[in-house]
């Protein structure tokens, strides 16, 4: 549309631009037709800190101390620490009182002090303590005590207790005990007044035992430099499989009877490499350089180990015992049989190298004992031989 001129012509440079202004109106009446109420505020997604981490801090806040304890768990729970945390004279480090209680340190460190008491410490009524992930050094008792709590059925997991005046891990029955390393601790680096299954765990250069337990397990682990044994179970059943014990004190490895002893190496221990006890099962095992390679009592089976360098290899004290493949090099006596020792089955071992290759008491049963150490058989270069041991028998033992 266009105004017209005041010559009665439209002005083709003026334009209407009224009907362009009512477009806008008409669409905000439009848009303003919709409710006038404000939407509801926006739920929480958000987590609160106690739903982000649920368990409590060791502090002075959570876990206040008394008397006897810098701080001590009252309720089931899990628990952890922030920092390192000190001792006190006179005083647990942490006290538990509650059963069913984890407690995580988080990589840091129980330092005990001069005078003071466990680090961790078991009250009456607890048990089934979970302990995890740090170190408990320093203290002038036990690095955990739970025994006089009568506490079982703990488990403990990648610690380093090192340095206590007392026992490193002081422990009831029914504990497991993995990934933890013992070192320098005045008594015993762990000692349970029961079974146990320990697993994957160093103890070295402690005034007693290494490891210390009665029935149970100890695999894939390394005693070594106690001043006592090594590694010692002093119940049955138990076994002890692919673990390294050297330079201990007493035994390399001690079992009170009725074990397993299998693929383990036992090396310059100050008595025997494995001390068997009796109705035990050794096979498999090296034994070097010890006072004594094996020494067992009665009704064990004895069967393809390696002794060298032994003041005996193997040397038996009691009856029935099967004495069978094994290797015997380079010692004091090879296969020592002590007087009223009765009814001993020795077969198929290969001796050399010793002062005494055999010392048998009366009243025993072997296969023959050949000696193949002359010289004189021919050479060998191609595919086919003839017989060479000087005998046929399938149970015949060797002096070479």
């Amino acid at each position: 549309m266009w105004f017209l001129h005041e010559t009665g012509y439209p002005d083709m440079n003026t334009k209407l631009i009224l009907p362009l202004l009512t477009v806008p109106l008409l669409s905000i009446a439009a848009f303003a037709q919709g409710p006038l109420t404000p939407p509801a505020a926006p739920i929480p997604t958000m987590k609160t800190l106690e739903q982000v981490e649920p368990r409590k801090p060791i502090d002075a806040t959570n876990t206040p101390g008394d008397a006897t304890s810098v701080f001590k768990i009252t309720a089931p729970g899990s628990y952890y620490v922030t920092g390192n945390l000190t001792g006190v004279g006179g005083k647990n480090g942490i006290a538990v009182t509650a059963a069913n209680v984890t407690i995580d340190l988080h990589g840091f460190a129980l330092n005990g002090v001069s005078g003071s008491l466990d680090g961790v410490h078991m009250e009456s009524g607890t048990s089934k303590l979970t302990l995890r992930n740090g170190t408990i050094t320093g203290w002038g008792g036990d690095g955990v005590d739970e025994v006089d709590a009568d506490a079982q059925g703990g488990i403990y997991a990648n610690i380093r207790v090192t340095g206590n005046s007392g026992d490193g891990l002081r422990l009831d029955a029914s504990c497991v005990i993995t990934d933890c390393k013992l070192d320098g601790n005045s008594v015993y680096g762990v000692s349970v007044d029961g079974r146990a299954t320990i697993k994957d765990c160093t103890a070295s250069d402690n005034g007693a035992s290494g490891f210390y337990f009665g029935a149970g397990s100890i695999l894939d682990s390394v005693a070594s430099a106690n001043t006592g044994t090594g590694i010692e179970s002093f119940a049955e059943p138990v076994l002890i499989k692919n673990c390294v014990a050297f330079d201990n004190g007493d035994a390399g490895i001690k079992s009170g009877g009725g074990g397993k002893i299998t693929d383990c190496i036992s090396r310059q221990n100050s008595f025997a490499g494995i001390d068997a006890g009796y109705y035990a099962n050794i096979a498999n095992c090296t034994v070097k350089n010890n006072s004594l390679g094996i020494f067992a009592g009665g009704s064990c089976r004895i069967v393809g180990n390696m002794a060298e360098g032994n003041g005996d290899g193997v040397s038996i004290y009691d009856d029935k015992n099967v004495i069978d493949g094994n290797q015997i090099l380079n010692g004091g006596t090879g296969i020592r049989i002590f007087e009223n020792a009765n009814n001993n089955l020795l077969i198929k071992n290969t001796v050399g190298g010793n002062t005494t290759n055999y010392d048998i008491s009366a009243d025993n049963r072997f296969g023959p004992i050949v000696d193949i150490t002359a010289a004189g058989t021919p050479a060998v270069n191609g595919s086919t031989a003839l017989d060479s041991t000087t005998t046929a028998h399938p149970w015949a033992n060797f002096s070479y």
